[in-house]
């Protein structure tokens, strides 16, 4: 197997498990955000539209400037630099006191990830 194409697989994978692992968590947010206080129905839908979201909108901001950083300073320390960030923001989201804080490391995790726009690989000319 040519070097580019045992690459291309690893990043798949690792790009695989990464996405599996972000999202793994979401169909128990509204449990958890009931467990930080948020208890009536309306407020409760409003605060999981809103981490649902946040994501999101800083992802959309940020995964231009790491996929320009990539292509400048490398692939591959651009993947680690947002698997390391996700992997520190998830654990942090374990221990937030409140709702708040917790949208704020959504949209943390929303600017550091963007694994996506890097992990586009092109495979070399023949």
């Amino acid at each position: 197997m040519s070097e580019w194409k045992r690459n291309f697989f690893m990043v798949v994978l690792s790009q695989f498990i990464s996405m599996m692992g972000f999202s793994f968590a979401i169909p128990f947010v509204p449990y958890y955000i009931q467990q930080l206080g948020v208890t009536e129905p309306n407020e409760l839908k409003m605060w999981v539209a809103l981490f649902t979201a946040s994501s999101s909108l800083t992802l959309a901001v940020a995964s231009p400037i790491w996929g320009a950083l990539g292509d400048r300073y490398g692939r591959r320390i651009m993947l680690l630099r947002s698997y390391f960030g996700g992997m520190i923001v998830l654990s942090l989201m374990g221990l937030v006191p409140n709702v708040q804080m917790l949208i704020v490391l959504r949209l943390l995790q929303g600017t550091l990830t963007g694994t996506a726009t890097v992990a586009r690989l092109n495979p070399p000319r023949p």
